[in-house]
């Protein structure tokens, strides 16, 4: 059974991914030509249109305050939980396997250190989990 983190603590974790990932739209910024030896990569025209200094999209902004909390709690952090935890919520591009995988981990593994993270944002917020 897989580790599922709780709402109130998913939710702080979710501001503290949209506090990391503040800066200009679209972050990060697409390519403007392919990477590939044909090099025939066209920008939707989403992009053309922002590029061409279109007016941004509106975005919620998040609470700095519980933002810099979790960011704190983060740097104070054992190195595997904070890979973990960073795997989780602001790079998360893969599947739980997919990223203990890329970590070097077991999925129990990272489970335990992604588990060891959330205790201790929790805690940050006043709400200890039980076990």
């Amino acid at each position: 059974m897989t580790y599922s983190v709780p709402d109130r603590i998913h939710h702080e974790l979710l501001n503290w991914t949209a506090w990391c990932w503040l800066g200009p739209w679209p972050h990060p910024l697409p390519p403007t030509r392919c990477g590939s030896a044909e090099g025939d990569y066209r920008a939707p025209p989403e992009y053309d249109m922002e590029l061409a200094g279109a007016p941004q999209p509106l975005r919620i902004r998040p609470n700095a305050p519980n933002a810099e909390k979790v960011q704190a709690v983060w740097k104070r952090l054992p190195e595997k939980p904070r890979l973990a935890l960073k795997a989780e919520y602001p790079e998360r591009h893969h599947s739980r396997t997919q990223a203990a995988r890329k970590l070097r981990m077991g999925l129990y593994e990272y489970e335990y250190h992604l588990r060891y993270a959330v205790e201790r944002v929790a805690k940050e917020f006043g709400n200890a989990l039980r076990a």
